[in-house]
C-alpha cells in the first residue's frame, strides 16, 4: 500500500528499472485497475497517470506475483521473503529526493533484515531517497546474522535458512567479506539464500 502525499491533479507513478540491470522488467504488464473512483491509465511503458480529481490523498495498492528468486525478482516463500523495492516501491512523480519511511507487517517470529536504515522500531525502516529505497535488498523470515565492523561501519552477512553455516564457517565467510568492505564506501549488506 503506497500513500501518495498531497497528489497534484495528475498523479503519475511509475515502476523503475532494476538497479545494475539493463533490462526492464514489464511491471505493468498485468495491472488491472480496481477502486471505484480513480484509474489509473497508462502513459509509457513503465508510468500510470492517476486524475485524483481534486481529493488530498491517494492510495495505491495492488498484487505482485512474488515467485521467483533473483537479484531482479521478488520470492514470498511460507518461511521467508525476499525482494529489492524496484519490484514494490512506486515512484510518485516529483518526489525522487524525497525521504521514505517503510513499515512491514510480517508474521509473528519472522524478523527483517534490510539495507534500509533501521530504527528504533524493527519493523520499520527509512531511506534518504527514492533511489536507495528500491537499491537495498531486504529479507523477511528466520536466518542467522553475522555482523562485522570495517572502519566503524557496520556490515551484515545474513544467511537463509538459520543454521546452513556453523558460527566458526560464517566467521571466516564475514573475515573474507572485510576484505572486501574495505573496499567501499557504504556499507555492504550481503544475503545469502542457501
Amino acid at each position: 500500500r503506497h500513500h501518495l502525499p498531497r497528489p497534484r491533479p495528475k498523479a503519475e507513478a511509475e515502476l523503475q528499472h532494476v538497479p545494475g540491470r539493463f533490462r526492464v522488467p514489464p511491471f505493468g504488464r498485468l495491472i488491472r485497475p480496481g477502486g471505484r473512483e480513480l484509474r489509473p491509465a497508462q502513459v509509457r511503458k513503465q508510468t500510470w497517470r492517476i486524475d485524483t480529481k481534486g481529493i488530498s490523498r491517494v492510495t495505491v495498492e495492488f498484487d505482485y506475483r512474488a515467485n521467483v528468486l533473483s537479484a531482479n525478482q521478488a520470492r514470498i516463500a511460507p518461511d521467508y521473503a525476499f525482494f529489492t523495492g524496484t519490484q514494490l516501491f512506486l515512484l510518485p512523480e516529483g518526489l525522487r529526493s524525497r525521504p521514505s519511511v517503510v513499515r512491514f507487517d510480517v508474521p509473528s517470529g519472522w524478523r527483517i533484515a534490510s539495507g534500509l536504515d533501521e530504527t528504533a522500531d524493527a519493523m520499520v525502516f527509512t531511506a534518504p531517497d527514492y533511489d536507495t529505497l528500491v537499491d537495498q535488498p531486504t529479507l523477511m523470515g528466520q536466518f542467522d546474522v553475522s555482523r562485522f565492523t570495517v572502519d566503524g561501519k557496520p556490515h551484515d552477512l545474513v544467511v537463509n535458512p538459520p543454521g546452513v553455516y556453523t558460527a566458526e564457517k560464517a566467521r571466516t565467510l564475514a573475515e573474507h567479506l572485510k576484505k572486501l568492505a574495505e573496499k567501499v564506501e557504504d556499507k555492504i549488506f550481503i544475503v545469502m539464500r542457501v
